[in-house]
């Protein structure tokens, strides 16, 4: 058992609020803990985006005992139905088919922020194109603008506009990199209402859907994000029906 916190300090706060454009970066020095420490509580749902300034928290347990509810009723509702694909497009190109089986499931991680389903693909894997729509990072250096092709499971091609080199240390020299785990996240999370790159996995993949990618060599993971406002996501069931999960970046209610 593992346990992941979200501790604000000068080094990360100096971090996102230098990386996320000029007004992010007008926050004077000396007020960047305090800033992040507020974004912690709006990711979390703690703090309400229209209160700028001593708010009355959220009370925590009766907040999240309810989040805790809606992720494990969702996941028990999703996995009553056994499904075949899953398919991820969006205009800019992602085109991904997640095969699935009786061993797949949906599944939540107990965290600090928590709006992330999960589901892992079928062994044959993922095959099609995936277009990111926000940085990933890999030995603390921003991969940008990355296009990944896969077929029967395996990455078969690759591409940055940014830190393509990055991308190259990552996937090696004849390694072999899969995608071990599709994350939805609605555009509407509270991460991503706060406006801002985290540059931590444990806020950024609450942030917008992703998929992990795993070098089977080095066994080293990379999350890549996809979300978008006009991402549409479909589930193929075993009787040969498609049911729309996502339209427009968001869960469809019901």
């Amino acid at each position: 058992k593992w346990t992941q916190i979200g501790v604000a300090t000068q080094n990360w706060a100096d971090q996102v609020f230098s990386a996320n454009g000029s007004d992010a970066a007008a926050v004077p020095k000396d007020q960047r803990v305090a800033a992040l420490w507020k974004k912690i509580y709006q990711c979390s749902g703690l703090w309400p985006f229209d209160q700028e300034e001593n708010p009355v928290l959220v009370p925590g347990a009766d907040y999240w005992s309810k989040q805790k509810d809606y992720l494990t009723g969702f996941s028990s509702y999703l996995n009553e139905t056994v499904w075949t694909d899953m398919v991820m497009e969006t205009a800019s190109g992602t085109a991904l088919h997640v095969p699935m089986d009786q061993s797949s499931r949906f599944y939540t991680i107990s965290s600090l922020p928590n709006e992330a389903f999960y589901v892992t693909p079928a062994p044959q894997g993922i095959s099609g194109t995936l277009v990111s729509s926000a940085p990933s990072q890999f030995q603390g250096q921003d991969i940008e603008g990355i296009t990944l092709t896969f077929a029967n499971g395996l990455l078969t091609s690759y591409d940055a506009s940014k830190g393509k080199d990055m991308l190259d240390s990552y996937v090696g020299s004849g390694d072999q990199v899969t995608a071990y785990r599709v994350g939805l996240v609605p555009i509407t999370s509270y991460v991503n209402q706060t406006g801002l790159i985290y540059y931590n996995d444990l806020f950024d993949t609450n942030r917008l859907c992703s998929i992990s990618l795993v070098n089977l060599t080095t066994g080293q993971l990379m999350p890549v994000y996809f979300g978008t406002a006009d991402l549409e996501v479909y589930g193929v069931t075993a009787q040969g029906f498609e049911i729309q999960f996502f339209q427009d970046g968001n869960w469809i209610p019901d």
